[in-house]
């Protein structure tokens, strides 16, 4: 037996066969090699929350599909698969996931990589706390003292990143902090204005990016 070596890719020969009569038959054969692994350079989210969006980073001409593996022990493990990524030289690729079931839990994920010629590489684990969950106001309360405004604003959100007001009557709106924290689940916040009407966009959001508005008209 002979061995012989190939190029990387689509391989097509004529394979001739001749026996002591002279006569002859021909027959053409095709196959693909791909000698290199796939090579995985970084995923992510790394830090803060999951919200079901992840991506990977990658080399790998011959891509057969990426798959992100996800899970913890309580609600148990999932997988999902996605053969639509790219080949090629680091390449991005992004997979949504549903996360809802782990929703206030710590998951554990990992990407593998597999190439048409069947070899698996595998991503390191990562862990993230989960949260699909937008913030609920529970109620929003104001009273106006001359040009001042008093806010009493109930929300429900253990992630909170800020509450914010746009006044949306002035001529370039820009958003301003009312609250970064909450005691007992309250912002309490006050905010001089001036004269006049003001229409005020009041936006939750919490440090995996959810967020909810409410409006607010306020007459000075």
């Amino acid at each position: 037996m002979k061995s012989l070596s190939f190029n990387d890719g689509e391989n097509r020969y004529l394979i001739k066969a001749t026996d002591g009569s002279g006569n002859e038959e021909t027959k053409e054969i095709k196959f693909f090699i791909d000698s290199q692994k796939p090579r995985i350079h970084t995923f992510g989210p790394l830090k803060g929350y999951a919200d079901g969006t992840f991506w990977v980073q990658y080399t790998e001409d011959n891509l057969q599909e990426v798959t992100i593996n996800y899970g913890n022990v309580a609600k148990g493990f999932n997988s999902t698969k996605i053969t639509s990524c790219d080949n090629g030289k680091k390449q991005n690729c992004e997979i949504e996931v549903n996360l809802k079931k782990y929703d206030g839990q710590q998951i554990e994920y990992y990407f593998t990589i597999k190439d048409i010629a069947g070899s698996v590489v595998e991503s390191k684990k990562a862990k993230l706390d989960v949260d699909v969950s937008f913030p609920n106001i529970t109620s929003l309360n104001y009273r106006v003292e001359d040009r001042k405004v008093y806010f009493d604003i109930d929300v429900n959100e253990a992630n909170l990143a800020s509450i914010t007001y746009t006044d949306e009557s002035q001529v370039v709106p820009k958003p301003k902090k009312l609250c970064s924290k909450l005691v007992d689940e309250k912002c309490n916040a006050r905010v001089t204005f001036g004269y006049g009407e003001h229409y005020l966009n009041i936006e939750v959001s919490d440090k995996a990016g959810n967020i909810i508005s409410w409006p607010v008209n306020v007459t000075i």
